[in-house]
């Protein structure tokens, strides 16, 4: 079959019933200058376009599935698995665990004295303000000095800051040494293997 002209679509569009009662259809189609017979030819041609480039999608997504199911799969999932690489597999995952949990831990040491620091300036800024409002009117509160709150503000975060910061090395470094550790083991290990061999 040809492709559809730009009328034979018109026609076909015009021509199905599901746009209203057969009166106003062959109005609508009268309009156009489409016969209601043109209109049914174009309809059915068009549905059979249709229906023929649905057909053809649905066998090119079965040769590429057949094709995709035919190919071998990745020499990886032919890689015999021994207890060596096993075992290096889960020290790896066991060391990223730990990586990640040292990193966890450090920002939330972080986070809470971070937090801790931000109550105290509030308290504090609270505290000053009760005691100006209690004092007489015949006495002034002590002058403040918002400079030196803000360096003690500063002092401390700075000191929040580098605590986290030697927490978190010495946790990067005590997982360091233990993965070293656990290195030196394996090796002796395969060396004592090799000895008794």
């Amino acid at each position: 079959m040809s492709v559809l002209s730009r009328k034979s679509k018109k026609a076909a569009a015009l021509g199905s019933s599901a746009f209203g009662c057969a009166k106003e259809r062959n109005l609508r189609l009268a309009a156009q200058g489409i016969t209601i017979d043109e209109a049914e030819l174009a309809a059915q041609e068009y549905a059979a376009v249709r229906i023929q480039a649905m057909q053809r999608g649905k066998q090119d997504r079965r040769r590429v599935q057949d094709q995709k199911d035919s190919q071998p799969p990745p020499a990886a999932e032919y890689a015999p698995h021994t207890e060596e690489a096993d075992s290096e597999a889960a020290l790896a995952a066991q060391e990223e665990a730990e990586l990640a949990e040292a990193a966890l831990a450090a920002q939330e040491y972080a986070a809470t004295r971070i937090q801790a620091i931000q109550r105290g300036k509030q308290d504090r800024r609270r505290v000053q303000d009760q005691k100006a409002s209690e004092l007489p009117p015949a006495v002034e509160a002590p002058a403040v000095d918002e400079a030196e709150l803000a360096a003690q503000d500063e002092a401390e975060l700075a000191e929040a800051a580098l605590a986290a910061q030697e927490y978190a090395a010495t946790r990067i470094q005590a997982m360091q040494r233990g993965k070293q550790e656990r290195r030196k083991v394996e090796d002796k290990k395969a060396s004592g293997v090799d000895d008794a061999a």
